[in-house]
């Protein structure tokens, strides 16, 4: 891309590139070469006669803010007439090529955005609070966002807060592992204006344990860098996701993320004492179960769409995440029975069940890496009973999705499914507690947005054998 002021600027492949005369108003100008415009928060000319271009650059691995300064030249005229003249119209000329630059920054972008964040303090490690001070909130300002900042007080407090959001705002921001976007996502469907709610932006910052939203929208090395979280709050692009809606008795609520029965649920609920560990909590809570090697008392049946593992991871790879909206009902009365048509009944004895639509549930774990938001799926894994060694080796290139293709690791596309308890245990719905009762699940392919930087998620360490893949041509 190039703008339309050759002479003053050149930007090129995303970057602001220069060259002597585009700078001739300033002093000096080599600190401003090759800045990823994405990086750009703010132009400005100052009153002490600066361009300030505040930026996030990368400090010690993450993004942080980093304001590059540079004084205009000073006119050389002789005569203090002509020296205020030239001086003016350094300052013009200077103050065309930061409105130019902002706009190159935010191209397609609104810019100040209206941002609704909501904070969990006590997610994660509990250092929400302070990351909000002294990291999110100055970015934010910097990016001259306008910010409604409220901390939550108990648990359910965001569903209340969702549920009465205003419907100008552009985006919420939830500080919160992925349980504060799991309260997010029931409160907008329970807003009196729901449809549209729901197509109000989420973006999260990662202040929680697994924080599997930004795992799936920045990749894996980047889920954690709160400057990267705070640049897709402030120029990401709006993408669909489904959610999908559980039926339990006569409770209905909703999911974004993942449902979970046995092992994989007993290794959420089992280790909430352990939350100052991270994430990495789950990897002993995994260990655990390995060792018990319980057997989870379901039954579980689903309609069908897919279970060639090779077609599918095919497909993955090629895959672009685009879903047409479909009706927030769904497409028939969420009242009628299902009946048995359609169903298929799973016969093995069970150690877990684990249903999702993204590829990553944590940085260490790529759980469904053939997820495609856009296939009106949810994907359906059900691990059969099997040697501990196996359910050792599933651990082994975990964060790859190396287990997916572990024979015992039953994998489905289906477009529903319901699970009926025949014993006690744990359910989880996007790592939350629930009780462990019979309950049936739909998909409603495109109702929610979140933001992302670039529309797509990230499954690019999966990487199936190329014989596998020939296969399928």
């Amino acid at each position: 891309m190039s703008t339309d002021f050759p002479h003053v600027l050149q930007v090129a492949s995303g970057r602001l590139e220069y060259n002597d005369e585009a700078f001739r108003f300033m002093k000096q100008s080599k600190s401003f070469s090759k800045v990823p415009l994405i990086n750009i928060l703010w132009v400005e000319l100052n009153d002490e006669d600066q361009v300030v271009v505040t930026t996030l650059a990368p400090t010690s691995g993450k993004l942080a803010l980093h304001p590059v300064v540079a004084e205009l030249r000073k006119s050389k005229a002789k005569t203090q007439k002509e020296k205020d003249k030239e001086a003016e119209e350094i300052r013009q000329e200077a103050q065309r090529w930061a409105d130019k630059l902002l706009d190159a920054a935010y191209k397609g972008l609104k810019r100040n955005r209206k941002l609704r964040a909501f904070l969990n303090p006590i997610g994660g490690k509990g250092k929400g609070a302070h990351i909000y001070q002294h990291e999110v909130e100055p970015i934010f300002a910097a990016a001259r966002c306008k910010v409604e900042f409220t901390s939550t007080a108990y648990q359910g407090h965001m569903v209340e807060l969702a549920q009465k959001v205003d419907l100008d705002v552009d985006a919420i921001v939830v500080l919160s592992g992925d349980g504060g976007i799991h309260e997010v996502v029931n409160g907008l469907a329970k807003h009196e204006q729901a449809a549209r709610a729901l197509r109000i932006p989420v973006a999260q910052i990662s202040t929680g344990s697994a924080n599997a939203v930004c795992v799936n929208i920045l990749g894996p090395k980047d889920a954690f860098d709160i400057g990267k979280c705070c640049l897709n709050a402030i120029k990401g692009r709006p993408m669909k996701l489904p959610i999908y809606s559980i039926k339990q008795g006569d409770k209905k609520y909703f999911s974004f993320l993942t449902q979970a029965g046995g092992l994989m649920a007993d290794l959420d609920l089992g280790t909430e004492h352990l939350r100052w560990m991270g994430d990495t909590r789950f990897v002993l809570g995994y260990l655990r179960g390995v060792v018990s090697k319980k057997i989870c008392p379901v039954e579980i049946e689903y309609r069908l769409v897919q279970s060639d593992k090779v077609q599918m991871a095919a497909s993955a790879k090629t895959s672009i995440c685009t879903t047409k909206i479909t009706s927030y009902h769904g497409t028939r009365d969420d009242d009628e029975p299902e009946g048995t048509d359609g169903w298929t009944k799973f016969e093995k004895p069970v150690m877990y069940y684990y249903a999702g639509g993204l590829p990553y549930v944590s940085r260490d774990l790529m759980q469904f890496p053939v997820a495609n938001p856009s296939d009106g799926c949810i994907d359906l894994v059900i691990q059969s009973r099997a040697p501990r060694a196996i359910m050792l080796k599933a651990t082994v290139g975990a964060e790859k999705g190396e287990a997916y293709w572990i024979d015992s690791q039953h994998y489905f596309k289906v477009s529903g499914y319901r699970v009926k308890p025949t014993g006690k245990g744990n359910f989880t719905v996007d790592g939350e507690g629930y009780p462990f009762e019979p309950f049936e699940l739909r998909v409603h392919a495109g109702q929610l947005r979140v933001l992302s930087l670039d529309g797509r998620l990230d499954i690019s360490s999966f990487t199936p054998d190329d014989a596998i893949l020939d296969a399928t041509k």
